[in-house]
């Protein structure tokens, strides 16, 4: 079934039942067999990821019946819209029926500015949630907090390789910072890349195959272990592609990180 290049404002991913996964994509919807399997998100029956456009950067909600996991915050102050990675949340909340209250995890990819600028704002409101990050970028995260609050920021926890956080698997994927880290959700072939991979509209330094990106190698600290993380994820065989910046990738996207890899 052909997928519509119109991306909407908000993309809808849906577990439609047991073993079925739907994709809404303005409208047109993809499926795919996903199989019988024990994880949290058979359990919860539902289970949604739903992108929040921040402008230059998006942030993602994972939503199973009305728990919440809020992957990246998002820019202190967008430009152009004058709102925050935190406002946009909200709204984004709102949409779905939900509030702050119903937020337990939150999950910052790496350090930068445009991922975990509005974080101070966003553990405010998510008072009682968990938020954690790749250890290799806490004391960066950390620092940018104490400048935002004024005082010590609560401890955030280290998520590590291979952990479960949310009924989705943290991997490990340093290079375009220290402590990078992605989100996996193996049942339905879906990743949230961060900035490990990019869409096709991230403008300069990304060199891309049939709407995937590789690290930019511009703003990477390390672009050889950039690359290296790339191939992880690619053995992963995603399905499914969420960037931090650039459109998603919605089927065949694992055909699309090998043959970006083989020009890199």
């Amino acid at each position: 079934m052909p997928l519509s290049s119109e991306i909407s404002r908000r993309t809808f991913i849906r577990d439609f039942g047991r073993g079925i996964l739907g994709i809404s994509i303005g409208g047109t919807a993809f499926l795919s067999a996903c199989g019988d399997s024990e994880s949290d998100l058979s359990k919860v029956g539902t289970a949604t990821v739903e992108r929040a456009n921040l402008g230059i950067v998006s942030a993602y909600l994972i939503v199973r019946g009305s728990e919440v996991a809020v992957v990246d915050t998002g820019t202190v102050r967008d430009a152009r819209s004058g709102l925050t990675g935190a406002d946009e949340i909200g709204q984004a909340l709102d949409e779905l029926g939900l509030g702050w209250s119903n937020v337990g995890t939150v999950i910052v990819t790496h350090h930068h500015g445009d991922h975990a600028g509005s974080l101070h704002e966003v553990m405010g409101l998510a008072g009682d949630a968990t938020v954690g990050t790749g250890g290799g970028d806490i004391e960066l995260i950390n620092e940018r907090l104490e400048l935002h609050l004024g005082v010590k920021p609560p401890p955030l926890t280290v998520f590590e390789d291979g952990q479960t956080v949310f009924g989705t698997t943290i991997i490990s994927t340093p290079g375009h910072t220290t402590g990078h880290i992605a989100v996996w959700d193996e049942e339905t072939s879906v990743l949230i890349a961060g900035d490990a991979l990019n869409g096709d509209a991230n403008g300069g330094g990304v060199e891309t195959v049939d709407g995937v990106g590789g690290p930019n190698s511009r703003r990477s600290e390390d672009m050889a272990a950039a690359i290296e993380s790339a191939r992880k994820l690619a053995a992963l065989q995603p399905e499914t592609i969420f960037f931090g910046h650039g459109a998603p990738k919605l089927g065949g996207a694992a055909a699309a990180v090998n043959a970006l890899l083989d020009q890199l």
